[in-house]
């Protein structure tokens, strides 16, 4: 249980780096591959706070009105999709 607490607190800490990244129109491939690749990681760990931070607080981060030249909705919904 341990391990999987400090797994999601690891990813969630890389989705937001590399989400301020690209909310400030940074393009670096490297960012939208650490944002897509944690979601994906996210996802599949069975823990409640997995469900509220994918049904909750993301939708909210997403949604948020910014100019931005990487489409951050469509990177998420592509990496939840898989």
């Amino acid at each position: 249980m341990e391990g999987r607490i400090l797994e999601v607190a690891d990813k969630l800490d890389q989705v937001y780096e590399a989400f301020a990244e690209l909310q400030k129109g940074n393009t670096e491939k490297e960012f939208i591959t650490m944002y897509r690749s944690a979601l994906m990681k996210i996802k599949d760990i069975p823990l409640h706070c997995v469900g509220y931070f994918l049904d909750r607080i993301l939708p909210d981060l997403v949604n948020e009105e910014t100019i931005s030249p990487v489409d951050i909705r469509r990177i998420t919904e592509e990496a939840l999709a898989n």
